[in-house]
């Protein structure tokens, strides 16, 4: 349901609100190309996407960038719409398919020169007849334009989870790893098999880091890196056999990502490419593989009267051509 309100809130509103509050418009990401008035005569060069100059705020998953006023994303990793100027509303459309709705905001709250913050709070639940979870989190990133293709991001996030009922014992013993740095031995699941009811809290600290290297306008490369900084795990005392309450700093080994990929970001769609090695298996593809489309916003509103002002001009230069040489005949 929450997807179905994001597009359409991006379909409706965004027109209303740029001719209502040209004011307030959010700075583009992109540098504009100026349209060419029908008529002209076309540039010699087409306004081709990857011949634009590199664009330092195009990603807003591991930056303190967000979506334009607008704008529209449709990913596996994640869903979101640019509800106002510098604030987006985003959720992991997979996530919402297992049954397990989520939502998280972003604001970036400040801006100043090549200097970016945003503060982020994240919500998330499942039930079904066994199990009820939730979840909730903060964080914050901070993003800094060391060069005109170089950007360096980092920052940290909080998060507590309540879990009550029967877990599958695999898919939890994978969770509790990734998420608080605690392992949970095959013999120990063996023995709790049957015996599991789980009422316990789980609390982390995570640290992450990125840097983002900007070819042109659309490719770019991609270094993200992930660990559990601090961990809280409080279960009920006949559980203690499978995870121990403990508190306290995580070993980086313990809870870790790190991944590289490609970055291909054409006019609307994103993909991106890659590997990495994590503390549990398979978990840097969350980093390093997605694909996504993107429309709407000041900037691709602007790239697409570009592109349409010069088909316009060179079918008018066509035109003049053709008809000068009817003439000169």
């Amino acid at each position: 349901m929450l997807p179905l309100l994001l597009v359409t809130y991006a379909v409706v509103a965004p027109r209303a609100a740029y001719a209502a509050a040209p004011a307030h418009r959010p700075e583009p990401t992109v540098t504009p190309v100026a349209a060419v008035p029908p008529g002209a005569p076309a540039p010699l060069d087409r306004p081709v996407h990857h011949r634009r100059p590199a664009h330092a705020r195009g990603q807003t998953d591991f930056t303190a960038y967000t979506l334009e006023w607008g704008e529209v994303r449709v990913g596996l990793k994640n869903s979101g719409v640019g509800v106002l100027p510098r604030t987006q509303l985003t959720t992991q459309p997979l996530l919402d398919v297992l049954g397990a709705p989520n939502a998280s905001m972003k604001v970036n709250a400040l801006r100043a020169g090549p200097l970016d913050l945003s503060a982020t709070a994240d919500w998330g639940m499942t039930q079904d007849t066994d199990l009820f979870a939730t979840f909730i989190g903060a964080g914050a990133t901070v993003s800094l334009q060391i060069a005109r293709p170089w950007s360096v991001h980092g920052g940290a996030s909080w998060m507590e989870a309540h879990v009550e009922g029967t877990p599958e014992l695999e898919a939890f013993a994978l969770i509790l790893g990734e998420t608080s740095g605690v392992r949970v031995s095959p013999q120990a699941l063996e023995a709790a098999e049957n015996v599991l009811v789980l009422d316990g809290h789980l609390r982390a600290l995570t640290a992450h880091a990125a840097t983002d290297v900007r070819l042109n306008g659309r490719d770019s490369i991609v270094l993200q890196a992930r660990a559990v900084l601090w961990s809280e795990v409080d279960v009920p005392r006949f559980f203690e056999r499978v995870a121990p309450d403990r508190a306290g700093w995580v070993p980086l080994t313990s809870a870790y990502t790190v991944s590289l990929a490609w970055q291909l970001s054409w006019r609307n769609v994103d993909v991106r490419i890659g590997g990495g090695i994590s503390s549990v298996p398979g978990a840097w593809l969350l980093n390093s593989v997605d694909l996504a489309y993107r429309f709407g916003g000041p900037t691709r509103v602007t790239e697409r009267r570009a592109q349409v002002a010069w088909r316009r001009a060179a079918r008018q230069r066509a035109r003049d051509a053709r008809d000068g040489a009817v003439a000169s005949n």
